[in-house]
């Protein structure tokens, strides 16, 4: 056997470690539900628990090098809990309606067995972070309930005794696998030179992002300190008899060699065409804008403050306030002026009259909470009086639970997208969309391809950047293989506003070679600006480009109401003989994937039908283009449209 050979071997082997490990851990048990599935309880809500207990198993530690390890771990745990709630409330105490304190006290006892999964990334010597996932499963789950009377101090419930709904049994409908984010740090002791023997303390915290019963908010997060013993086999000791070293080779002349270099060439792509013209035209065509205005006002849980993501003003913020400033706003962020559009709109039109319907989630701390819908729309009412002087005679308010049109409330996305006030007027006027006459700026590249050449065989890496008036807008990076081309999407993944600053861009490649040295190449792409007035001036071919969006569906819904109705028959004004429609759908990322495209496509198709327009065509994005962030209710709420694009030729 060969020195290298020995060597290998014995660095192989001293890549792995075995042991065992036990941990004590603390539950923390993060809840908002108010009896588990089948089981009663009366309980408004548990909120949070904790508990103790204990893990066990064994482990496996795969050495990568000497500051990363990979470690896999079988274990066995107990996550028990204790989640209680004290509540004040009337209760029949010895038959007489009583202002009682009662406990509500649910004990869980759940087993798991699973597979923990970590990287070890050494800090300083041998302190090291340990980051990686769980996966569990639950192998026992049973649970003890009852209802405790706390204050008075004597008397007893309609049953005769101080408890009542005392039930225990197996957790009914519970998620058979679990799973949670891990992180922490260890420390390895050393107890012999080889380093065979290793003892490593640690402290881990665990965030768990399955819930322990499907459609209930139960997680168990944990804190754990424990202690891991392992063992590394040291092969045997072989002497090695090293091979006989040969004569050494005459030296031989090195050939010439080649030159290296690197080289890329630019292709611009429109439509189906790929074109030798490093250039990108961004052509301006005049437009009409129409921005949907969505008469909802959305507030936060058991809360009647209006958020601050909406644009309020003072008295003098007011006096001076104009609603075409929202021209270069999108649908989102004109919405967020909705109350100040709707007050200045009731300023000017002072006959008319409106109405405001404060509603709720109907669910949880909620539940039949009309005074808190009252408050919702009184809140509205408030600002459009004081800070647009609107008479409460032209304010009519009205409180109702879940709203006439509600959201799926079993979800928490749907339950805050009840939580609203609607605001509707005697005049279409006030709500109307914003319309904004305009010039756009538009691509009319689709693609910008970028080939390498090199002659480097091998190579470390390389960059390719972009840059407009020195500054870096994107960038590529490859290794291991030059790519055959690199594909720029210019509709997507640009700045056309950037761009339309500039009048050239800059384009560099670089290829770090296996000798350290960095070969590249520099480019450049032409920006070439196609103005209306240069188009008259030329007397060349224009268009003019309308768009359209449809007021917004809703929840799980391609209908189209009167509004939407209305909306389309301005588009149809708008058309002649030579227009092209175009009518993109688009949802929220609630639900299926799959579902949300069959939606998307409805809801195109219901628009396009009802223009009866003979060239026209839809398609439908689903959740692949998400118009808007959709943390917010109303982000979703403006993803669920109709995009409706109209292209007319100008003689």
């Amino acid at each position: 056997m060969s020195i290298e050979q020995g060597a290998k071997d014995s660095t192989q082997l001293l890549r792995h470690r075995f042991g065992i490990f036990g941990n004590y851990n603390y539950y923390f048990h993060s809840a908002n539900f108010h009896q588990l599935p089948e089981v009663v309880n009366c309980c408004p809500i548990f909120t949070e628990g904790k508990a103790g207990g204990f893990s066990a198993g064994l482990l496996y530690e795969y050495i990568y090098s000497n500051s990363i390890s990979a470690i896999v771990r079988l274990k066995y745990s107990q996550i028990n809990g204790q989640i209680s709630d004290d509540e004040r409330k009337s209760a029949l105490v010895d038959n007489t309606p009583t202002n009682a304190l009662i406990e509500h006290f649910l004990d869980t006892k759940i087993s798991i067995a699973g597979i923990e999964s970590f990287v070890k990334i050494k800090i300083i010597d041998e302190l090291a972070f340990l980051g990686g996932f769980d996966f569990n499963f639950i192998v026992n789950s049973n649970f003890n309930q009852y209802e405790k009377l706390l204050q008075p101090a004597t008397g007893f419930f309609e049953n005769g005794k101080r408890t009542r709904y005392e039930e225990s049994g197996k957790i009914s409908g519970i998620s058979i696998l679990n799973s949670s984010l891990t992180g922490g740090i260890c420390y390895d002791i050393f107890f012999d030179e080889k380093n065979s023997y290793v003892i490593s303390p640690e402290i881990t915290f665990a965030y768990n992002f399955t819930p322990i019963v499907p459609n209930l908010v139960w997680n168990i997060h944990s804190a754990k300190t424990g202690i891991s013993f392992k063992y590394t086999p040291i092969p045997k000791e072989e002497k090695i008899i090293p091979e006989p070293i040969p004569p050494p080779e005459p030296n031989m002349p090195e050939p010439p060699q080649e030159e290296k270099k690197v080289n890329f060439t630019i292709k611009s792509v429109m439509g189906d065409k790929e074109s030798d013209r490093a250039e990108i035209d961004i052509e301006e065509f005049l437009s009409t804008r129409m921005n949907p205005l969505l008469n909802y006002i959305f507030f936060d849980s058991a809360s009647s403050e209006i958020p601050s993501r909406y644009k309020l003003l003072n008295n003098d913020e007011a006096s001076i306030y104009r609603i075409d400033t929202l021209m270069d706003k999108s649908e989102l962020e004109t919405y967020y002026d909705l109350l100040n559009i709707a007050g200045k709109r009731l300023t000017d039109n002072p006959d008319v009259l409106i109405k405001l319907v404060g509603c709720n989630s109907n669910d949880g701390i909620e539940t039949n909470n009309i005074t808190l819908s009252e408050k919702r729309a009184k809140k509205i009412a408030e600002y459009l009086n004081k800070v647009w002087n609107i008479t409460p005679t032209r304010i009519k308010i009205a409180a109702i639970n879940l709203p006439a049109k509600f959201s799926n409330s079993n979800v928490p996305a749907g339950s805050a997208e009840n939580r609203r006030v609607e605001i509707y007027s005697n005049d279409n006027s006030i709500l109307s969309p914003i319309e904004i006459n305009d010039t756009i700026n538009e691509i009319k590249q689709t693609e910008i391809l970028f080939h390498p050449e090199t002659n480097l065989l091998k190579f470390l890496d390389g960059t390719l950047t972009i840059e407009a008036k020195g500054k870096i807008i994107k960038e590529f990076s490859f290794t291991e293989n030059i790519p055959e081309h690199i594909a720029w999407d210019l509709i997507n993944d640009s700045d056309i506003n950037l761009l339309k600053q500039s009048e050239k861009l800059n384009c560099i490649i670089k290829i770090r070679g296996l000798d350290m040295k960095t070969y590249s190449d520099e480019k450049e792409i032409k920006i070439n600006k196609i103005r209306i007035k240069d188009k008259r001036t030329a007397k060349l071919s224009d268009k003019q480009i309308n768009m359209f969006s449809l007021i917004l569906y809703d929840f799980d819904s391609y209908l189209l109401n009167d509004k939407n109705i209305e909306m389309l028959n301005d588009v149809k004004n708008t058309l002649d003989k030579k227009s092209t429609v175009t009518f993109e759908g688009y949802t929220d990322n609630l639900g299926e994937d799959e579902y949300n495209m069959l939606l998307s496509v409805r809801r195109a198709k219901a628009a396009s039908d009802a223009i009866q327009f003979e060239n026209t065509k839809f398609e439908g994005y689903g959740e692949t283009k998400l118009l808007f962030d959709n943390e917010f209710p109303e982000g979703r709420f403006y993803s669920r449209t109709v995009k409706i694009r109209v292209e007319t030729p100008i003689k």
